[in-house]
């Protein structure tokens, strides 16, 4: 089994790309930091109007209520946020026999600002304003002016889109499914292959056995285990680890298992990153049908497994 010893291969692979990509990622943090959370949740809140306003031409009741969430998000966090809420609208274009769009991925960074969070925000009021059109109400329910706000951080502004996202549930009249998360874990699983590639490690893994009768909460259980590790490598990388301890649950859905894929896919950003996979974003997702927990268990729990031969040799 082919093994690296991983601080020299870091040495070795960074320095030609290091001076560069580190660069182009300060150049763009003066502008960015222009904007602030303040300015971000304000337009979430439009997000919010115009999706009660679609709720209400489709008499649907908003029973979502803005949640405090046990953890500290950084913006990287609340950018996987709003990409959960634009795979809901998707879904409901579908349901709506509505051509779906790409949910685009970002490049990787050392840091997100909240820059481009205000650029997403407006990406999501942009394909709510075209449902509203098609749906003859974008003069009947304009989006409202922007706030002008004080004091809100990251962990406010993904509260509220968690909140939004609950009410996109309300709307389309369920929530995600075994098969959407599935879409999650396979994008998850290109990332782990990336940085086994970057970092020369042979994959020896195999996927672990199936257990048919699994509920969301082992897969929950497995993609925390999954977290631990990218944890770990993190660490190693003197990249900020986030405590999402907090986020258990009695009672796990899917779309919970779904959030963490997500949070995890956040925290893989800036490892390749580290690893000088500037351009290297997460695939588009895929439409899955018939899949069931056992499957997004067995799945993240190879994706566990392939990222463990990188820790088991060298930290």
């Amino acid at each position: 089994m082919k093994r690296i010893c991983f601080g020299f291969l870091i040495l070795i692979f960074m320095a030609p790309f290091a001076h560069t990509a580190h660069a182009a990622d300060d150049n763009h943090e003066a502008s960015d930091m222009l904007i602030t959370a303040n300015q971000v949740y304000a337009e979430v809140e439009r997000i919010e109007a115009d999706v009660l306003s679609i709720m209400k031409s489709r008499k649907r009741a908003s029973t979502a209520r803005i949640k405090t969430i046990a953890a500290h998000f950084k913006p990287r966090h609340v950018w996987q946020k709003t990409y959960e809420v634009l795979v809901k609208i998707n879904i409901f274009r579908r349901a709506e026999n509505y051509p779906t769009i790409s949910v685009s991925a970002l490049e990787p960074t050392k840091t997100l600002h909240p820059k481009m969070l205000f650029d997403q925000s407006q990406r999501i009021l942009t394909e709510l304003n075209l449902i509203k059109l098609r749906l003859n109400i974008q003069h009947s329910s304009p989006t409202p002016p922007v706030r002008k706000l004080t004091g809100k951080t990251s962990n406010d502004v993904y509260a509220l889109l968690d909140k939004v996202s609950n009410d996109l549930d309300s709307l389309i009249g369920y929530g995600f499914t075994p098969s959407d998360v599935f879409s999650q874990a396979i994008r998850l699983n290109s990332d782990i292959e990336l940085i086994l590639q970057a970092l020369d490690v042979t994959d020896d893994s195999f996927p672990p056995l199936k257990h048919k009768n699994s509920q969301p909460a082992d897969a929950y259980r497995a993609a925390m285990q999954l977290l631990q590790t990218v944890n770990r490598l993190q660490r190693f990388l003197s990249i900020d680890v986030s405590d999402f301890s907090g986020l258990k649950k009695d009672t796990i859905r899917p779309a919970d298992v779904f959030e963490l894929i997500g949070l995890i896919n956040a925290e893989l950003q800036p490892i390749k990153f580290a690893l000088s996979l500037p351009y290297a974003r997460t695939p588009a997702s895929k439409h899955y049908e018939a899949k069931i927990p056992a499957d997004v268990e067995q799945l993240i729990g190879w994706s566990n497994n392939r990222l463990q031969q990188v820790h088991s040799s060298s930290l």
